[in-house]
């Protein structure tokens, strides 16, 4: 019988398993040629079988060393030599495999078939609960897994072939949750759950976020020492950071060491990052042979400590300013900003802003403005010898310089600009920078919608009548933000974009205009009356203030009749022309009525003339207790434009002088046409009776009649 090399029956014993390994299904459900295949690989095994069994209990170590292929045999079963001998059924060989541990492993093998049977099992197909894990997907994506029993205590399966690295990967479950453990030369590491390492409702972390999202933490379980793999699960790398759970000390090969982002040295330095970068974003750590490196992964930034203690960005140029240096003069209340000054001109100084969502908050006549980092932020120049912030060309970085100004403004001018917020966002909208080019993407529409967002909401109340006007404001921002004229600028932008649209490539989704929001003519009315000043209609007009002393002869008159009254005087100097002035009137009211008016518009528009009577008859009946009651009808009387005086303070006199109380008074209704010491005429007589002439009737028979007859 010729003999079989080891090499070469090594090849085939592999290449049967892997055949029998793949044929899936029925053989009636495989293809014909395929069918042909097989029956003449089982007619070829089916005649040298005698020579097969042979070779492969001769060469004991030839069945072992297939194993290794598709199994990971356990490396201290290789101290005690494997059995091999024929099993009781035909074509079948077996193979004991012993260790340390006492657990055996029987291995059989048909060399016929090729079917390969480990502890009585066949090669399997992953089961669907360990398909369902999601770090199964992570690790091995949609590839189909066939899986072997484990030989580790502890586990379920091992996958049928070597991972990358020569890791041979083994399931199990442990209290319900999956375990991931490999073999890798030697060792046995088990795969962490990153979610330990974090507690998201408290938002603490025992490392950085750098170290956890997108890691693989591999637990070796012989020395304690936990290596954290980036990006490559299977690939371990020298500048991995390996943390020693026993110490709790992190270094790398380097001998950089990781500080604890929980320490107070940590808080520290997160500190000058606050609300520009998460702290578990920030990455600190310690190198041996330089000063404290501090590393903001997700923005591609990195800090080192100076000599004067300044956190330095070697890809910026420039170190975080001091505090005195954050104020840039504008921006105020965006707590976001991170202000750098650069290394080489020391009043070059520029500002980073994380993007991501923004919230608004009230804060007195400020707004509070944070936006959460997503991984992405913008810089702007602050250029102090033309009064402005400055950025490239970049639709997105014009529209948030604009986005800033309106929701930062006061009413006091910003000290780096010399204007208002709402004045700074207006001037960049309305230039021809702002007017896009080309299609603008989502993310800038969005910007110019919040730009937008920044108007109130005119509605007719209620909706189906114009009969009042219901003005929405938003209550996180202050009424000095809240501009009618920021939809209308906006709206005109996107116009534009719209026309861009049409001449874009088809296919390209661009977003739509501005909604309506609000009504028209509302808003045409808001912008006319609130803003004409701006437009150039009108100029500004100085405003009166009213929490000082107001020169006036109506002051002047309410102050004479209020000391008057309260200090309630025995002696008053009345005007020796009261009846020069009472000739003025055309007509007089009469002393048969109490002054009546309550209204203050109506005391104010009183006539003195018609009232005469009236104001008279009131004082005249009142006292010293009245006073009080009379100082506020006689000084609003006094406020009025067309008051005399002098006979205000006639009518005063008579609560005042008990002579005057004592005067007869005529009680006509009326007097028209006063004349003092007037002498009746004949004319102005017969003009009187003229009215009350009756005409002559003759009597002759009675005794008058005849003696006037005579």
């Amino acid at each position: 019988m010729v003999s079989v090399p080891r090499d070469a029956l090594v090849n085939f014993v592999v290449a049967s398993i892997r055949l029998q390994n793949c044929l899936a299904g029925t053989f009636d459900a495989l293809p014909y040629s395929l069918r042909n295949a097989v029956l003449r690989d089982l007619r070829l095994t089916s005649a040298i079988c005698a020579m097969l069994q042979k070779a492969i209990c001769t060469e004991d170590k030839v069945l072992l060393d297939t194993l290794k292929v598709f199994w990971p045999v356990p490396a201290d079963s290789m101290v005690y030599p494997a059995l091999v001998y024929l099993d009781p059924t035909p074509h079948w060989v077996a193979m004991t495999i012993c260790s340390q541990d006492e657990a055996n492993h029987i291995v059989h093998y048909n060399f016929v078939r090729g079917t390969l049977l480990i502890n009585g099992q066949q090669l399997g197909v992953l089961p669907s609960e360990y398909r369902r894990w999601p770090i199964i997907q992570e690790l091995f994506g949609s590839q189909a897994l066939n899986v072997f029993p484990s030989p580790l205590p502890g586990m379920s399966l091992v996958i049928n072939r070597q991972i990358p690295f020569d890791h041979w990967v083994h399931l199990g479950v442990r209290d319900t949750k999956p375990v991931i453990r490999a073999t890798h030369r030697g060792g046995i590491l088990e795969l962490i759950n990153p979610g330990w390492f974090r507690n998201k409702n408290a938002y603490q972390y025992d490392l950085p976020a750098a170290l956890i999202s997108k890691c693989y933490h591999w637990l070796d379980l012989t020395t304690g020492i936990l290596e954290i793999w980036q990006q490559d699960p299977w690939k371990s790398k020298p500048g991995n950071w390996r943390l020693n759970v026993l110490t709790h000390h992190a270094t790398r090969n380097n001998g950089s060491t990781l500080v604890d982002p929980n320490s107070e040295l940590a808080r520290k330095v997160a500190q000058n990052f606050h609300q520009f970068e998460f702290p578990q974003h920030i990455t600190v750590y310690q190198p041996a042979r330089s000063k404290l490196r501090v590393e903001l992964k997700r923005l591609e930034l990195d800090f080192s400590v100076t000599q004067n203690g300044l956190l330095f960005c070697a890809q910026l140029g420039a170190v975080i300013a001091e505090t005195r240096l954050q104020d840039v003069g504008t921006w105020y209340g965006l707590r976001s900003k991170l202000v750098l000054r650069s290394i080489r001109d020391y009043l070059q100084r520029s500002i980073l802003l994380p993007l991501g969502e923004t919230t608004f908050e009230r804060e007195g006549s400020h707004v509070s403005i944070v936006i959460q980092n997503n991984g992405e932020y913008c810089k702007f120049g602050v250029n102090t010898v033309l009064g402005r912030i400055e950025c490239p060309a970049e639709p997105v970085l014009l529209y948030y310089r604009a986005l800033w100004h309106a929701s930062t403004s006061h009413f006091l001018p910003d000290p780096l600009t010399k204007r208002t917020g709402v004045e700074e966002a207006l001037q960049y909208l309305h230039s021809g920078a702002y007017l896009p080019w080309s299609p603008l993407k989502i993310s800038a529409c969005n910007i110019l919608r919040m730009v937008a967002s920044l108007s109130p909401r005119r509605l007719y109340y209620p909706p189906t009548l114009k009969a009042m006007e219901s003005v929405l404001w938003n209550s996180d921002l202050t009424a000095t933000i809240q501009d009618d004229r920021y939809r209308r600028v906006v709206e005109v932008i996107l116009q534009r974009n719209d026309e861009l649209s049409r001449f874009a490539p088809q296919g390209d989704a661009f977003p739509p205009s501005l909604p309506v929001d609000g009504d028209t003519h509302l808003e045409n009315r808001g912008l006319s009356r609130g803003h004409v000043s701006h437009m150039g209609f009108m100029s500004d007009q100085s405003y009166v203030s009213r929490d000082c002393f107001l020169d006036g002869f109506e002051y002047d008159n309410v102050a004479e009749v209020a000391t008057m009254l309260s200090t309630w005087p025995t002696e008053v100097a009345m005007t020796p022309k009261l009846a020069s002035s009472l000739e003025t009137m055309p007509v007089i009211g009469g002393y048969v009525r109490s002054f009546d008016k309550i209204q203050i518009t109506d005391i104010l528009n009183a006539d003195l003339s018609f009232d005469w009577g009236a104001l008279v008859t009131t004082a005249a009946s009142s006292s010293y207790g009245d006073r009080f009651r009379l100082t506020f009808l006689y000084s609003l009387l006094a406020f009025s434009t067309n008051t005399n005086m002098d006979l205000l303070r006639t009518i005063i006199a008579f609560p005042l002088l008990e002579d005057l109380k004592r005067l007869a008074l005529p009680d006509a209704p009326a007097y028209s046409h006063f004349r003092m010491h007037e002498t009746p005429k004949v004319e102005n007589l017969v003009a009187l009776m003229e009215p009350a002439k009756l005409p002559h009737v003759p009597c002759d028979g009675t005794p008058i009649g005849q003696h006037l007859m005579r």
